[in-house]
């Protein structure tokens, strides 16, 4: 059963490309967003983030931390960096109609003699 007061967000860089679905319902639909979905009952978020990447794109990964989280008093929603392990990016009709990696760009912070 799923635990509609806890959600994860995930994101997945593989050769300077993020990993996005296009969402096929809801106030979403025909937006690119990253792959995520509520924790089951009982699951740990980590493991939540693998699921949803799974189930929405075909891609394996491996989570590597948390990089933000937003709470309120009776929900939150955790944000997970996961390193792409293997699988090539297919839809999951079911929530999306795409599911692919796009050219993105990456922030890098200035080095001090740039400043």
């Amino acid at each position: 059963m799923d635990n509609y007061s806890l959600s994860i967000g995930v994101i997945v860089i593989k050769d300077s490309k993020v990993l996005l679905v296009k969402h096929n319902y809801g106030s979403a639909n025909g937006k690119y967003l990253n792959p995520g979905g509520f924790l089951k009952d009982g699951e740990l978020p980590e493991e939540a983030a693998v699921r949803e990447v799974f189930e929405e794109t075909g891609i394996k990964i491996s989570p590597v931390g948390m990089i933000a989280v937003r709470c309120r008093s009776n929900e939150w929603y955790m944000v997970f960096k996961a390193d792409y392990v293997e699988g090539e990016p297919c839809k999951n009709a079911e929530e999306n109609d795409e599911a692919v990696f796009m050219d993105c760009l990456l922030y890098t912070s200035p080095s001090p003699r740039d400043i």
